[in-house]
Parts: C-alpha cells; sequence; structure tokens
C-alpha cells in the first residue's frame, strides 16, 4: 500500500464503482490522488520490488527445503503468501538457460577424435604414400592440396599428440540416415544432381516424401560442410541445445500426464494439481542443477575429482527431492510410493527419450 493521500470522492477511476474503504472491491485500485510526487513513484517502485524479492525469496527457500509443500499449499487454496508457480517457472527457467548459454556453452560440445594418436598417424602416413602415388601418374590440383594438409598434420601430431582436433585432412564419419544408397565410385552425388535424377525418373521410381527429406538434408548437409562429419555433428547438437528449453517445456504437461495415470484413482487431484506439481519439481531441479554447475566451477580450481562426487551428490539429490515431493504431496504410504516413484522414473525416461529423438530429429532439418 502507498501513503499517497486518499481521495475524497468515491468513485473508482478505473472501474466507476463505490469505494468503500481505500482499495476498490471491484477492480482492486488504490483510490489516491492523480498527481503524484517524484519520491512518491521512487518509493512505490522500491515496495513494489522488495515485495516481489521477499516473495520470491521465502517461495525459493520452501520450494528447496520441503519437497512438495509448495504444491499441497496450492492444492489447498493457500497461495497468496507464495510466488505464482507460472511466474516462478519463467523466473527460474529463463534464469537458469541465461546463466547456461553464457556461462556453460563454450567448446564443449565439439566432437573429439576417439582413435589414439598412434593409430592416426599410421593412418595419415598410407594416406600420404596413396597421394604420392596418385600425383606420380597425374597432376591434380585436389591431390596436391590435400597432401599439403595431410603433410601438415602428420608434423603437427608428431610435436603435439593431443592435437588430434586440430587436424585438418581428418574427417570424421558423420551423415544424417540415408534411406537409399545414392553412391558414385568416389563419393555421394550432389543435391542438384539428385534432384536432377528425380526429375527424370518416372512417378512410381521417385523417392517418398519422407525418403526425399532424409536424403536431401543428408547431401544438403555435406555440402555445406564439405563432408567433414565433426562439423555436421556440432552444428546439430548446438541447434539441438537451443532447443533444448523447448523441449523441457513440452514435457512438463507430459510429465503431469504420467502422474495423472498413476494417481488416476485418487480424484481429488486433477490434472492441473498434477501441473502445479511438475512446475515445482521443474522449478527445483533447474535450481538445483544450476548450484551444480556453480559448484563444480568452483571445484575444478581445487581438485577435479571433487567436482566430479559433487555433482554426483546433486545428481542423487534430484532423485531424491522427487521421492520425498510425491510423498509428501500425494500422501501415501511409503511402499505405494516407491512403487509409484520407480514407474514414474521408468515412464519419464522413455518419454525424454522419444521426445530426444524427435527434437534431435527436428534439429537437424531445421539448419539451413
Amino acid at each position: 500500500m502507498s501513503h499517497s493521500k486518499k481521495r475524497a470522492e468515491k468513485n473508482c477511476l478505473n472501474c466507476n464503482a463505490i469505494v468503500a474503504d481505500r482499495f476498490c472491491g471491484i477492480c482492486g485500485q488504490e483510490n489516491i490522488e492523480i498527481k503524484e510526487s517524484f519520491w512518491g513513484i521512487v518509493s512505490h517502485f522500491f515496495q513494489d520490488i522488495t515485495h516481489y524479492d521477499g516473495k520470491f525469496l521465502s517461495t525459493l527457500k520452501l520450494l528447496l527445503t520441503k519437497p512438495g509443500f509448495l504444491s499441497f499449499e496450492y492444492l489447498r487454496g493457500r497461495r497468496a503468501s507464495y510466488l505464482h508457480p507460472i511466474r516462478l517457472y519463467v523466473f527460474t527457467s529463463a534464469f537458469f538457460f541465461l546463466i547456461y548459454f553464457t556461462f556453460y556453452q563454450s567448446d564443449n560440445n565439439k566432437i573429439q577424435i576417439n582413435t589414439s594418436a598412434k593409430d592416426l598417424l599410421s593412418e595419415l602416413k598410407n594416406t600420404k604414400a596413396n597421394l604420392e602415388k596418385t600425383l606420380a601418374d597425374s597432376n591434380n590440383t585436389d591431390d596436391k592440396k590435400e597432401l599439403a594438409k595431410v603433410l601438415e598434420d602428420i608434423a603437427l601430431l608428431e610435436k603435439d599428440s593431443t592435437a588430434k582436433s586440430k587436424l585438418k585432412s581428418v574427417k570424421y564419419r558423420f551423415g544424417i540416415l540415408s534411406l537409399k544408397n545414392y553412391e558414385t565410385d568416389k563419393e555421394s552425388i550432389t543435391l542438384s544432381e539428385y534432384d536432377s535424377l528425380q526429375k527424370v525418373l518416372p512417378d512410381s521410381e521417385k523417392d517418398g516424401f519422407i525418403v526425399n527429406k532424409f536424403e536431401r538434408q543428408n547431401l544438403f548437409l555435406k555440402e555445406k560442410y564439405n563432408g567433414d562429419g565433426r562439423q555436421i555433428l556440432n552444428a546439430i547438437i548446438n541447434n539441438f541445445k537451443h532447443r533444448f528449453p523447448q523441449m523441457l517445456f513440452i514435457s512438463l504437461p507430459l510429465f503431469a500426464l504420467l502422474l495423472k495415470l498413476l494417481y488416476i484413482r485418487r480424484k481429488k487431484y486433477l490434472y492441473v494439481s498434477h501441473i502445479i506439481f511438475s512446475i515445482h519439481l521443474y522449478c527445483a531441479v533447474f535450481i538445483i542443477i544450476l548450484i551444480s554447475l556453480w559448484i563444480s566451477s568452483l571445484a575444478t580450481y581445487i581438485n577435479h575429482s571433487l567436482a566430479s562426487y559433487i555433482n554426483t551428490g546433486l545428481i542423487l539429490c534430484c532423485f531424491f527431492y522427487l521421492y520425498k515431493a510425491i510423498r509428501y504431496f500425494y500422501e501415501q504410504r511409503r511402499a505405494k510410493t516407491m512403487f509409484k516413484y520407480f514407474l514414474l522414473l521408468l515412464g519419464s525416461s522413455f518419454l525424454m527419450m522419444i521426445l530426444f529423438v524427435i527434437f534431435f530429429i527436428f534439429s537437424t532439418f531445421t539448419i539451413k
């Protein structure tokens, strides 16, 4: 409530209803003088901020220390003292992904070559010998360029055996699923050649819609990244990671649906009740993961093994948090809760696997 002067008139300036006290009983607007001082605006601003912060911090504390409590309070109608679940989800998810993509999205997603430096060096020397044999019979410019890259890679690898990711001539073989085999003597046909081939074929021999889409995108990615599978896979993973928030958002109502099926005999729990529980659960997991990332970042400066122990411990905390939350919220005996807990883990794992495949395919086909 502000400290502005109360109007003498009893009509609400917003909805014109009769105001019995300081606030309108219809729209909730405060019945104060229209003219407001600069300090009045400033004090109003700080009151709103501190009120929001106080409610947010108390909600956050209860969210982390009492699994299932906020959802239970919401179900009982006690809502004014806590931040609304939707606002809580919007804030925590936005903050989580902002921090993650800003500070933890460096070069960790680059595909590493698993072949040992010794085997890789041997492979490069064989490639060098084959190219030199080919150049003895012809004077191909492309082969010359390829030989120069191989020689450069051999020198780099002999100097530094850990420089496998910097090699220019080694291509990581990767491509999306090819449903037909369009190969020439050297490598796959180009996208334009594929389109031309499809145009001249009779309708009965043309690729269907799905096969056509897969083949075209496969050839497009090979041309875009010069057949380098590492670059193709990195591009897909980067695209997928930026769509990960969408995947989580879609998974939330589906996770709530699993809860609805598990507790279908508990009539007092509507689908919306499971949605509220899922929102609070997701918010808690976001915060726990964020704490894990921060602690890991600090621990790596002291001891790398300590960071892995902390990560493992916080992952286990997420599983324990889920168990405590469903035990508190759904108020069932320990044996029943454990049984449904494992069913929920199984069902949610299957659900996330399906969503992962769908979004990975979608990420592949949206690279332009």
